[in-house]
């Protein structure tokens, strides 16, 4: 626990979440409330009484273990008082959601407009719940926002169950017990608005860059840029959908931490390219990450990638002032201190596919270039040589290397969780992968420097155009070409993704065994 404590509480943290979620528990949130407390402060006040440096060496042990045990019994205690806080709709509120005809509450995400229709969650008054609204056809006209206090009539419905997908628990897990779908604008009412005043302004501004999306490309580029930049999929076609979904480059398609992670070392490059220090330049990127966070919305992947990088550049610099050990502030740590912000917000998060994807994919690109597991050194190793026989920069050398290992982790990260959920195995996402994301990379910083300049048409909209020309067309081009290739995509059975699971799992485990032995018998 010395080495990754933040990671062994995160365990500890949301296997006492969910069990708080899921069992019956004897316990009241009050008792563990005053437990956790009592365990806290307890823990504390032996470490004051009793430092290290009066105690003998065994006894120094003993009292670094029972730190451990009450630190790691507290992270449980916390655990299970989020758990039994957070309430899933049961029975009682599904027999009222048939009998709802009115309710007044307020739009608590960003509404998504595509496909005809207007997609969004409210929060109704009195009810602990949530309900999903489809507006449809002339209703479509209240152009609802975030925050908006809304007053709506009409027959609710239970979330239904499908054959192979479970919509009503999928829904439950979001505190969702009802659905109601509205075509006529009489039905619905603007009565006032609240919510958060910081995202009210951001879905404002993201209303106004997709008017200026729409203005400057084509309908296909819109949709295919408003994805790349905001992980909307509702502008994009079928048949461009259905082309990334058959070449494992759906991830593209949704705002996440490889977006995230191209636009900062962007801007990471240019701080520090004009002499900004460290020091100075975080504060700005984390800057830029919030700003980007509240325009996009609220997703988990972005939340995942946002409060990692927040927690590593605060690791950094506590690190850097000595306040903290450097250990401390490794990438792992990031990811523990995201996951229990995310499980503490919502502990039935750990059940949701993106979640599963989103941290999954991250863990494995984490484990193959850490240090103590050597496949990243040597991929530099590699690099290197072939830096020397070719006589090229040894950072072109290095790129095409590291960005196929980074793919292969992800994949096979995931591959189980896809194969499980979606019953697909993509065989070119490799190759897919090193063909597209060079291009996405650049079409990521073109579509940042157009939303910079879109107050000056003169600039913004050849920019586009060229855009759409020279990247935006190519990536189309190239990812359905790739998805016409014979088995790009082959259909599996569900309990192939945990076959699949066992597979990796063995797979890392005799390689960390081989790696352990090796270095074991070097040593001696």
């Amino acid at each position: 626990m010395s080495r990754y404590p933040l990671v062994v509480l995160a365990v500890v943290f949301i296997v006492g979440a969910v069990s708080g979620v899921y069992l019956p528990l004897p316990f009241t949130p009050i008792f563990l409330f005053w437990m956790s407390s009592i365990l806290l402060v307890s823990t504390i006040a032996l470490r004051a009484i009793y430092p290290p440096s009066r105690l003998t060496e065994r006894g120094a042990i003993r009292l670094s273990l029972l730190m451990t045990i009450a630190f790691l019994v507290v992270a449980l205690c916390l655990g299970l008082l989020r758990g039994t806080m957070f309430i899933i709709p049961a029975d009682p509120l599904y027999r009222r959601a048939v009998s709802l005809r009115q309710v007044e509450g307020m739009v608590v995400n960003y509404p998504v407009f595509g496909n005809g229709r207007v997609m969004f969650v409210m929060e109704p008054d009195h009810i602990n719940g949530r309900i999903r609204v489809v507006l449809a056809d002339e209703a479509t006209a209240m152009m609802p926002q975030y925050g908006d206090r809304l007053r709506i009539a009409g027959q609710f419905s239970v979330p239904p169950r499908h054959i192979g997908f479970d919509f009503r628990a999928f829904l439950a897990r979001q505190r969702i017990f009802a659905t109601i779908w509205i075509s006529n604008p009489a039905e619905i009412k603007v009565i006032g608005e609240g919510g958060n005043p910081i995202l009210r302004w951001g879905f404002r501004v993201r209303a106004k860059i997709y008017c200026a999306i729409d203005r400057a490309f084509s309908p296909r580029s819109a949709g295919l840029v408003k994805s790349l930049l905001f992980g909307d999929r509702t502008g994009l076609t079928d048949e461009i959908e259905e082309s990334f979904r058959r070449t494992g480059l759906m991830h593209l398609l949704a705002v996440s931490g490889l977006h995230l992670g191209i636009l900062l070392a962007g801007l990471w490059f240019g701080l520090r390219l004009m002499g900004i220090r460290a020091m100075i330049a975080y504060p700005l990127v984390g800057i830029f990450v919030l700003l980007y966070l509240v325009i996009v919305g609220p997703r988990v992947s972005l939340l995942r990638a946002a409060l990692m990088f927040s927690f590593l550049a605060l690791g950094s610099v506590l690190a850097d002032a000595g306040i903290i050990l450097r250990r401390w502030a490794r990438s792992y740590q990031g990811l523990a201190a995201a996951a229990i912000v995310l499980i503490a917000v919502r502990p039935t998060a750990l059940f949701d596919v993106g979640f599963q994807l989103s941290f999954t994919a991250t863990a494995a690109i984490m484990f193959v270039f850490d240090r103590d597991v050597g496949i990243g050194a040597a991929i530099r190793n590699r690099a290197a040589r072939l830096h020397k026989q070719l006589h090229l920069p040894e950072r072109i050398c290095r790129y095409p290397l590291e960005l196929v290992l980074a793919g292969a982790a992800a994949q096979l990260g995931v591959a189980p969780i896809i194969a499980y959920h979606f019953h697909q195995i993509y065989l070119i996402v490799l190759v897919a992968n090193l063909i597209v994301i060079p291009l996405i990379t650049i079409t990521l910083w073109g579509g940042i420097l157009f939303l910079v300049t879109i107050s000056l048409p003169v600039i913004s909209l050849p920019l586009a155009g060229a855009l759409d020309a020279v990247l935006l067309a190519p990536i189309v081009f190239i990812v359905g070409r790739l998805a016409q290739i014979p088995f790009a995509a082959i259909t599996v059975p569900s309990p192939m993704g945990i076959w699949l699971g066992l597979g990796v799992i063995v797979m890392i485990t005799i390689y960390l065994w081989q790696r352990w032995r090796d270095q074991s018998s070097w040593t001696l």
